[in-house]
């Protein structure tokens, strides 16, 4: 009850105060998977795709991690490398790979795609010590390194706009079913003046959003 009074408070004063847009309208069927490194989206030459339920990346976008990589195409091995000097080798079709010289088992196999060399994002990220969320109301996988945690500055900071940014830069959390995950696009509604708080709309839902203690709740 407690929740849908709040929910109830907040849409009346989405309702009265005004709000404004920021948007991120594009086809939900033909929208790329975002990524989102410790707080920053990345942007990607090639287009995330998903295979099983397992999402690939192209070995470029893992610099954003602090990786560093290289192609060896005669043997089809990548070779990764974090910031730490932990190194991990995959071979392209095969579903064996060594971190060091340990040899680990991966559910599915890198591939090549269009001449660019895609690598399972999770099994990357977890052999090398980052953490993956993938959120899927907003169709978004967020990848943190251990040393990174999100600062509330970031949200009551003057620069509204930054703030705003800083607000959907954080994977969205609840605990009940949504509605329907097939809308059309997303874009975000917040009060004026206001950062911690906004309106997710995708065409046919509108989730509320709260932030605090540097994580986003939908509130309903």
């Amino acid at each position: 009850m407690k929740k849908l009074v709040v929910a109830l408070f907040m849409v009346l004063s989405f309702s009265l105060m005004g709000y404004q847009h920021a948007h991120a309208a594009v086809d939900y069927n033909k929208r790329p998977v975002e990524l989102n490194v410790n707080g920053n989206f990345i942007s990607m030459d090639v287009h995330p795709t998903m295979d099983n339920n397992r999402l690939f990346i192209p070995i470029r976008s893992l610099a954003s991690l602090g990786i560093h990589y290289s192609w060896n195409p005669s043997s089809k091995v990548v070779t990764l490398q974090n910031k730490n000097g932990e190194y991990l080798k995959i071979t392209v079709g095969s579903k064996v790979a060594y971190k060091g010289n340990q040899k680990i088992q991966m559910d599915q196999a890198a591939k090549n795609q269009d001449g660019r060399v895609l690598v399972p994002i999770r099994f990357v990220s977890e052999a090398l010590g980052y953490h993956v969320d993938y959120e899927t109301l907003r169709k978004m996988v967020f990848v943190n390194s251990d040393s990174y945690k999100f600062d509330m500055k970031q949200i009551t900071q003057q620069d509204l706009q930054a703030a705003r940014k800083a607000a959907i830069s954080l994977p969205i959390k609840f605990d009940f079913q949504p509605l329907d995950l097939s809308g059309v696009y997303h874009e975000y509604s917040f009060p004026v003046g206001r950062a911690d708080v906004y309106m997710l709309l995708d065409g046919r839902n509108e989730t509320l959003v709260n932030i605090k203690d540097g994580k986003a709740t939908a509130v309903g």
